[in-house]
């Protein structure tokens, strides 16, 4: 324990006697953890009397400490000492309703006779805890730099380090505590922290009325000069404080338990959330009761108030319905396809009440949440924080509707023109052009040459060949790597290509490729969708799911992404089709088949559109983090399962590694085919490399299971837009990805594996993603209708159907997972 400010822990052991009189003559005791003693009187009272006297305990403690520290500072004892620490000893008494009754509070002393073993060696156990502690060498200035950036301290003055306007100041001693406080939680063994604490904002009445005069109860500290020099009480920065540990308790949890597990990309923490509000930019840096010299937020201590909000905001602006009010719990906003994210934060009515953002949990200050296509529901739960644990007295719910790129459009006639656009997928590969004789190249840092390495025109813009440049190229033929190209023919005439496929573009708001053009492109001259078609069926299948290829869609415009039918577009690769199989050859393909999934959600939605198509409908279905198995599909002749890896939300020496997971997801299964009728599909959004192939083949080659068909899943786009609780990548994370994924793939096509690039689908239609914290979503399950189940019973010879009660049925939509969901069928089915 130390004072002004305070910072306070408990031991979780102690000594424990049976009886007043047993204490009084020290008769024999035992050792006791507070978790022991918790369990006694769970065991005697239930567990909710153990939970509400160990609060009780804790609470009895704090305010014993802030009376000590109260009565110090009126008697102005000496000169404090803020890194001083002092061990004190503190006896409680429990009633037979086990409420807690402070007894004595006194200077621990290690010395003099011991009453038994058990005393010792809790004193001992004690003392080495808080050596630990103390001399901590633990770096946390980082941890702290970020904490009082988001709290907006950021302005070094005469005053010490200060806010824009210096209406709230630190000292150098307040920063050393600030530090020292830090340090302490990452070597403090076995102590339970009481103060400063995420749960300490049930303190603030106590300490308004312990100092009527403060104001940082209530948001704002004395400055050093306001104080005259005097120390500063914890009533002074106990709206800091409070607010510092609410944003540690972030951090600490996008550190261990949100961050996704990715292998190959380093994973930022820091992002701020791209919010051009200057009211937002001050406001977002606070905790939401308390704002430290920001946003002055007042609240009431009315009882009847603190199941409710007092403000609801977001960011960007847009207009609730119904308009706010406290008692409605449900609202609804539409925002513009171009918004991906935004910003939500709330403020309780009630001091004693806290708003948080998804659960009870969740965290207290402004919180960033994607925003995809479709209806996105974001929770506001209200909390009363007077308890060890927060308990939930309301949950506001906001409904957020983000609008299709194409919601303006009426239905597409496809036998009237149109421009065909074209997205594609960037793979630098070759195309041989025959009949050059100039070339327009628009960009810079594209190339020409021929056979033979002849690259004198690198980096012009117009390429005449003359009759003596054809006659020394063999045979005539160019290759080319360009960013656009326009033709001329022999006779010098302008001819724009009709055929120019071969472009490396992107959506230019997430140019994974820097020096390629970016955004949709004419294919050719304007043509009917329906002929467009019609030419794109005549290609031949494609073999492997690989392939380069482009998104197209009718446009009335290229120029113009919303005047685009993108319920309409389709994946083709340049020379080939993928075929979508008829649903009877489907069924077909898959009885007598068991099909194993090993990934993470993205491999999810491609399982759940495999089993509607198969199954012809969908009538179960989860959003399982563990193993699950489908079985009796499609007429009981086909069985699917899945199994969640990896397990990101688990400390990493928790998480099961992949060999390990893919064994109990083999043994779920048994008994299985060593031949095509057992599939095994994997892939993931970002956690995919080449050693994971390696795991897997292992694996397998382990079990006997050489014969079996193996499916990869290429990466996916993801994990782009800056929002709570996940890692948000860099474009140069991005381009790091493109090659990758390519490595990737190669390296599994060579041992065996069928390959479905999902990378460039999905990154050149990024934001297409539906709803989900990581923007990795291209599929969102819904329930259609109930079904009536009926069951035959009776005998052989009188057979009736009786009901049994509804069914749901649910649908997949997302034509994006769609589209690489069916390159799937084809690839499983290949050769059957």
């Amino acid at each position: 324990m130390s004072l002004s400010p305070l910072r306070l822990y408990l031991h979780p052991e102690g000594l424990a006697w049976e009886g007043f009189s047993s204490y009084m003559h020290k008769k024999p005791q035992r050792s006791v953890t507070v978790q022991e003693f918790q369990q006694l009187i769970a065991d005697t009272g239930g567990q909710d009397i153990s939970s509400a006297a160990m609060a009780q305990l804790e609470e009895a403690i704090v305010r014993a400490m802030f009376m000590l520290e109260s009565t110090a500072n009126q008697r102005k004892t000496g000169n404090n000492c803020q890194s001083c620490f002092q061990l004190l000893e503190v006896t409680m008494v429990f009633n037979t309703t086990f409420h807690p009754f402070l007894l004595q509070v006194k200077p621990y002393a290690h010395k003099g006779k011991m009453a038994s073993l058990n005393e010792y060696v809790v004193r001992q156990r004690i003392l080495e805890d808080l050596a630990v502690m103390l001399v901590s060498k633990e770096t946390v200035v980082g941890d702290v730099a970020m904490g009082l950036g988001e709290l907006g301290l950021t302005f070094p003055t005469q005053n010490g380090l200060c806010n824009f306007d210096e209406s709230f100041c630190l000292s150098n001693d307040q920063l050393l505590y600030s530090l020292d406080n830090r340090r302490e939680f990452f070597k403090k063994g076995n102590f339970i922290k009481l103060y400063p604490s995420t749960s300490a904002v049930k303190y603030t009445s106590l300490l308004q009325t312990m100092y009527p005069v403060s104001r940082g109860v209530t948001g704002l500290a004395a400055t050093p000069a306001q104080t005259g020099g005097h120390t500063t009480s914890t009533a002074d920065l106990h709206s800091y404080l409070l607010s510092l540990e609410s944003f540690y308790a972030d951090l600490d949890k996008e550190d261990t338990v949100l961050s996704y597990d990715d292998m190959n990309i380093p994973i930022d923490f820091e992002v701020v959330p791209n919010i051009n509000s200057s009211s937002l930019h001050n406001s977002k840096r606070q905790s939401i009761s308390h704002v430290p010299g920001q946003i002055k937020v007042h609240c009431d201590k009315d009882p009847a108030s603190m199941p409710y909000l007092k403000n609801l905001y977001i960011n960007p602006k847009s207009t609730l319905s119904p308009e706010f009010s406290p008692f409605m719990t449900e609202y609804h906003i539409t925002v513009d396809y171009d918004v991906l994210h935004i910003a939500v934060w709330a403020f309780a009515k009630s001091c004693s009440s806290q708003a948080r953002m998804e659960d009870k949990h969740g965290v207290s200050r402004v919180g960033n949440f994607t925003v995809g296509i479709g209806e996105n529901r974001i929770s506001v739960v209200v909390v009363d924080m007077s308890y060890a644990e927060p308990w939930v007295l309301n949950t506001y719910t906001l409904v957020i509707q983000r609008l299709a790129p194409d919601y303006q459009l009426t239905s597409l006639l496809p036998g009237l023109p149109h421009q065909v656009c074209s997205l594609k997928q960037v793979r630098h590969s070759k195309t041989r052009v025959q009949n050059v004789t100039v070339v327009d190249l628009k960009s810079w840092g594209t190339w020409l040459g021929w056979v033979g390495g002849n690259r004198q025109w690198m980096h012009q813009r117009y390429i005449s060949l003359t009759p003596d440049d054809l006659s020394i190229m063999p045979p005539r033929l160019v290759y080319f790597t360009l960013n656009d190209l326009i033709l001329i023919n022999k006779n010098y005439d302008m001819v724009p290509t009709t055929n120019v496929m071969f472009h490396f573009l992107q959506d230019c708001a997430l140019r994974f490729a820097p020096r390629e053009s970016c955004g949709l492109q004419v294919i050719g001259p304007t043509v009917s969708w329906s002929k467009f078609l019609e030419k794109s069926s005549s290609l031949p299948q494609c073999r492997a799911g690989d392939e380069s290829g482009k998104w197209y869609v009718p446009c009335k415009s290229c120029t113009d992404t919303h005047s685009c039918y993108w319920q309409q577009a389709i994946w083709q690769p340049d020379g080939c089709r993928y075929q979508w199989l008829p649903r009877g050859k489907v069924k077909q393909c898959f009885a007598g088949k068991k099909v194993l999934f090993i990934g993470d959600s993205t491999n999810r939605g491609i399982l759940h559109y495999i089993m509607e198509q198969v199954n012809g409908s969908l009538h179960e279905w989860d959003k399982t983090h563990h193993l699950r198995v489908y079985s009796m599909l499609n007429h009981n002749h086909t069985a699917f399962s899945f199994a969640y890896y990896p397990q990101f939300w688990l400390p990493a020496e928790h998480r099961p590694v992949l060999d390990k997971a893919l064994y109990q997801l083999i043994k779920k299964n048994k008994p299985l085919q060593n031949n095509s009728n057992t599939v095994l599909v994997v892939g993931g959004v970002h956690w995919l490399a080449k050693h994971h192939i390696d795991v897997v083949l292992k694996a397998l080659n382990r079990q006997g299971l050489t014969g079996i068909r193996l499916v990869v899943k290429g990466l996916g786009s993801g994990f782009h837009q800056p929002v709570s609780g996940v890692h948000c990548l860099s474009k140069k994370d991005h381009q790091r990805l493109l090659s990758h994924n390519l490595a990737t793939l190669r390296y599994a096509k060579t041992n065996g594996f069928s390959v479905i690039d999902t990378y460039n689908m999905t990154m050149a239609r990024y934001k297409d993603f539906l709803q989900g914290k990581c923007a990795c979503h291209f599929h969102r399950v819904t329930m259609t209708k109930k079904e009536n189940v009926k069951k035959s019973v009776g005998s052989k010879r009188l057979v009736k159907a009786v009901s049994t009660g509804s069914e749901a049925v649910y649908h997949v939509e997302g034509e994006i997972n769609a589209a690489y969901s069916e390159m799937m069928i084809s690839q499983i089915c290949r050769g059957s």
